[in-house]
């Protein structure tokens, strides 16, 4: 289950994501929203890293009790990481279908992926159909939505 969450950042929350993205460019909302998500990753998985039974008490120093309400289990570290694998893997076959139309070589960047498959798709003649509205899937089929 997702949920959404809206964060209202500070100059100085802007500030430090810059830093973390590097480059002087500014950056748009999507890559501070990218940094960000990360950051929640990483956390994750370093709390999943530090809860077994040897570092019960780690968890439970001062800085980290503020900041772990709840422990990630192993299964969640799993997940998280399954589902980063198969983003990779898709990103890197959308890579490989447009190089193929265009008679390239694979690009190793991934950057509007999406923009980039579509104007291969278009090259050829095809037509990308349009994305589906995420928020008319967010019901689950078993429950009948809400």
């Amino acid at each position: 289950m997702s949920r959404r969450l809206t964060l209202h950042l500070t100059a100085r929350h802007n500030a430090a994501l810059d830093r973390i993205l590097g480059g002087g460019d500014s950056h748009d909302n999507n890559q501070r929203r990218r940094a960000v998500e990360q950051l929640i990753l990483d956390r994750a998985r370093e709390l999943g890293d530090r809860t077994g039974p040897q570092n019960a008490a780690a968890v439970e120093s001062p800085g980290a009790a503020e900041s772990s309400a709840a422990p990630i289990d192993e299964n969640t570290v799993r997940l998280i990481d399954r589902l980063k694998a198969s983003r990779d893997q898709y990103r890197h076959l959308a890579a490989r279908a447009e190089a193929a139309l265009l008679g390239v070589p694979v690009r190793d960047d991934y950057g509007s992926i999406e923009r980039r498959l579509e104007r291969a798709l278009s090259a050829k003649g095809f037509r990308m159909p349009a994305a589906s509205d995420p928020r008319a899937r967010a019901g689950s089929r078993r429950s009948g939505g809400r």
